[in-house]
């Protein structure tokens, strides 16, 4: 990528080697021609973070990450 607004150069570190290629493209910014397609919109991450010394109940966090998934409406991946 050609840079004409700004100089890279300061910002390499020092165990790189800065080289010019000749006749390299400008920048250039590229569009999607459609809308990508959605992936993972039904996945969630949960961070679960006890108060230090104290034991974490893993029944307890199941029952608490079923009742939330049930009151926003979220089928759980899990069902028994």
């Amino acid at each position: 990528m050609a840079y004409h607004r700004a100089d890279p150069r300061p910002f390499v570190p020092r165990t790189l080697v800065w080289e010019d290629v000749v006749n390299r493209p400008t920048m250039v910014r590229a569009v999607a021609s459609r809308k990508a397609t959605p992936k993972n919109e039904d996945l969630a991450i949960v961070t679960i973070a006890p108060l230090s010394g104290n034991v974490l109940d893993f029944a307890m966090v199941d029952e608490v990450l079923r009742e939330f998934s049930h009151v926003r409406r979220i089928l759980p991946p899990y069902s028994n």
